[in-house]
């Protein structure tokens, strides 16, 4: 059981690193006298919660140049996909009052398309969505098209669109939560993917 102690404390070191829990591993680390993870891994588990904390702030920047720099654990496209549909989204609802608690029901307002954010988020969604047009995506890039004809929010929730902007909604937690995002969780698996294949091969 002595023995068996110190991989015990290096598993629990790790866990704690993966978690993003840099202080709580400090403190562990001090006290059990567990050596510390390699500076290369704890460097890499850095930048993965970094990012995480950029995407939950509602910014995919960081993520998207990091998917730019490994694109071999994403060959069919679908996190950067994923990431491009995050961004629409926002820009589309970006001065949107993202609450369910307004009547659903309010008339189409004849500005849908006008709004300086529907306008960003077009421009966004016609430069990137291009290479993503395959017959799996296409429902989906149609339906961000059409979503603004909806607006305001409160009225997109309760359009035949509405499981593709849910999880933005405030009154229910939505993005402000702590929670990983369906992306956020994208994310992290494609990282961790990456981060085992280059462990494996050094």
């Amino acid at each position: 059981l002595h023995d068996a102690l110190p991989i015990f404390n290096e598993t629990i070191a790790l866990h704690l690193a993966r978690l993003g829990s840099f202080g709580a591993l400090d403190t562990f680390l001090g006290e059990s006298g567990t050596p510390t993870p390699s500076s290369e891994l704890l460097a890499d588990l850095r930048l993965l919660h970094s990012i995480l904390a950029e995407l939950q702030r509602g910014s995919c920047a960081s993520a998207l140049d990091w998917v730019s720099s490994n694109a071999a654990v994403d060959p069919e496209g679908d996190l950067e996909f994923a990431l491009r549909k995050d961004e629409f989204v926002r820009l589309l609802l970006a001065s949107s009052d993202l609450s369910s608690s307004t009547d659903p029901l309010l008339p189409l307002p004849s500005t849908s398309y006008a709004s300086p954010s529907t306008q960003a988020a077009l421009a966004y969604g016609g430069h990137h969505f291009r290479p993503f047009h395959t017959p799996a995506r296409e429902a989906t890039i149609q339906a961000l098209f059409t979503a603004p004809l909806y607006m305001p929010f409160s009225r997109l929730l309760a359009s035949p669109y509405a499981a593709l902007f849910e999880e933005y909604d405030a009154s229910d937690g939505g993005k402000g939560g702590e929670e990983l995002t369906a992306v956020m969780g994208m994310f992290t698996a494609a990282f961790l993917r990456r981060l085992g294949d280059r462990r494996a091969h050094v």
